[in-house]
C-alpha cells in the first residue's frame, strides 16, 4: 500500500530542490569565498545535512535549511576548532 502523505512531502521536497538549486549554489560560493573552504567541501556539509534533515527535523523546517544551517555551523566550528561532526571533510 503506498503511503500517500509520505509521497506528497517527498514530492513536495524534489520541488525545493529543483527550485532553489541556483540559489543554494550561490549561497555555498558565497560562503567559500568569505570562509576559504572549498565549495567541494561545503557541498559535501550541505548534502549531509540534507540527509540528516532525512532521518529526523524539527517540525515546519525544509531540508535546504537544515543543509545551510549545518554549512553554517561547519565554517563556525572550524575556525574556533571545536569541530565535532564532519571532521573527515575537515
Amino acid at each position: 500500500m503506498i503511503n500517500f502523505k509520505k509521497y506528497l512531502e517527498e514530492k513536495r521536497y524534489s520541488m525545493y530542490d529543483t527550485l532553489e538549486l541556483k540559489d543554494g549554489a550561490d549561497g555555498l560560493a558565497a560562503k567559500s569565498k568569505k570562509s576559504g573552504i572549498s565549495v567541494d567541501t561545503l557541498k559535501k556539509v550541505y548534502n549531509r545535512g540534507v540527509a540528516a534533515w532525512k532521518t529526523g527535523h524539527r517540525p515546519g523546517t525544509t531540508p535546504q535549511q537544515w543543509g545551510h544551517a549545518r554549512v553554517n555551523a561547519f565554517i563556525v566550528k572550524k575556525k574556533k576548532g571545536n569541530l565535532n561532526h564532519d571532521k573527515d571533510l575537515a
